[in-house]
């Protein structure tokens, strides 16, 4: 390297270092050495080489650009990641690096933020356009519903495709609605008429290897609940219940009623709560499964299509209609799954949207039942 060379070198602010074809430290400027707590350095040290910096160097000389975000330690307690951008010039390894300081919680927490306010931005489109999809699927299923009742034939399979279609079309209005952050509509209704509802529907989605059994309130309290998302919600516990049972077996739907005293503080009455259990005589859930089935995107099934939703929303249903969610699980003796949601006085209310929060807890909410 010449006189010029090496004065534009050292002159430089950013630091930069110069290898040679074998990944021997040639030059190093000032700057490369400025910062009394990180030795920019030692990554290119034969003796402390580590793997990562190994793979950057061959990746540079097989095709004369590389690049490598590296996690190095500090002298003070901090930690930084160090960016290299390496290009070959002149049978030299010119090497820019650039430390950063590792993201701290609260960075980290807004950049999470960020993101999850952009997905929810996405997952509103795709609501959009899939209900922009499912109007002509209910125009079309009406039209056949009036053709096959006019010409004397059972038109109750035409017409369970059209009430699954207005159930999706109500759950992507509530999801739209949760997004401009609107009330959510309600109404008051027993969970029996909920279940009556969907029973077609639900002996459909468990086949005949499934023994359903219903065991409804007689005289049940009303909820004030948002249809759509009740109706998903069971569907939901439905189907995790099949997705246990892949040989048969039985799965019970209950409603019931019940009074948390365990939940309740003061020296009032302990609150009354309409409950919706459902269980089947599956597989079961290991412990360590069980503390992670209502987090987002966790399954054990990802190899079959799970996507890891289903609990998660279902958990949010329930904290957005201020009840409790309860698991009880063990393997080979099935699960049973209830949902608490409080009797109402009988005037309905709108909800309104709870503000999201970054790694809240769910503890409270899950719990053996």
């Amino acid at each position: 390297m010449g006189a010029l060379g090496r004065f534009i070198l050292e002159h430089l602010s950013q630091p930069v270092v110069v290898l040679d074809t074998a990944g021997n430290l040639v030059e190093a400027n000032r700057a490369a050495g400025a910062d009394p707590h990180l030795d920019l350095v030692a990554p290119f040290r034969s003796q402390t080489r580590d793997p990562e910096v190994v793979a950057f160097l061959e990746r540079l000389g097989a095709t004369g650009r590389a690049s490598l975000e590296l996690a190095v330690a500090r002298v003070d307690p901090e930690h930084a990641t160090l960016q290299l951008r390496g290009v070959a010039v002149d049978g030299f390894f010119v090497v820019t690096l650039e430390p950063r300081p590792r993201l701290t919680q609260r960075e980290a927490e807004l950049r999470h933020i960020r993101r999850l306010d952009t997905l929810g931005l996405l997952t509103a489109r795709v609501a959009h356009d899939i209900n922009n999809l499912l109007t002509p699927l209910l125009l079309l299923s009406r039209e056949l519903v009036c053709d096959l009742e006019a010409t004397g034939h059972n038109p109750s399979l035409a017409q369970e495709i059209e009430l699954t279609a207005e159930r999706a079309a109500c759950l992507l209005q509530s999801l739209l609605g949760f997004a401009r952050r609107t009330p959510a509509r309600t109404e008051l209704m027993t969970l029996n008429a909920a279940v009556s509802a969907m029973r077609p529907l639900l002996e459909l989605l468990i086949g005949p290897d499934i023994k359903l059994v219903l065991a409804l309130d007689e005289r049940p309290p009303k909820v004030q609940v948002n249809r759509a998302q009740l109706e998903e919600s069971l569907l939901n516990l439905v189907s995790n219940a099949v997705h246990a049972m892949p040989h048969g077996g039985e799965l019970r739907i209950l409603v019931t009623r019940a009074s948390l005293h365990n939940n309740h503080g003061g020296d009032g009455p302990a609150p009354s709560y309409s409950v919706l259990v459902v269980s089947d005589s599956g597989c079961g859930m290991t412990r360590e499964v069980q503390q992670r089935a209502f987090d987002a995107f966790f399954t054990t099934r990802a190899a079959a299509g799970g996507t890891g939703l289903g609990l998660s929303s279902v958990q949010h249903f329930v904290k957005e209609h201020r009840g409790i969610v309860t698991l009880d699980s063990e393997p080979g003796r099935g699960t049973r799954i209830a949902i608490h949601l409080p009797v109402s006085d009988g005037t309905s209310q709108p909800l309104t949207p709870r503000p999201s929060s970054v790694g809240a807890s769910s503890d409270g909410c899950v719990g053996r039942a």
